[in-house]
């Protein structure tokens, strides 16, 4: 099987910040037992591999990004 792939979105200034992808990476990583990689898309720097978020999309907008 191949490896699976696993997407984040954070965009600044809401209520979620990078302890947040940091909780849910580890809680990912305690009970996945598949090959997998995590991701996150972001303006600002995350404890994962982070891809830049191209727009500046207000909020939840930013998820589009994904597509």
């Amino acid at each position: 099987m191949d490896k699976l792939n696993i997407f984040l979105v954070l965009k600044s200034g809401g209520n979620y910040n990078a302890d947040h992808v940091a909780r849910i990476t580890h809680q990912i990583e305690s009970n996945l037992t598949l090959d997998h990689k995590i991701y996150c898309l972001s303006d600002v720097p995350v404890p994962v591999t982070r891809i830049p978020l191209e727009h500046n999309w207000k909020g939840w907008w930013s998820k589009i990004e994904l597509f």
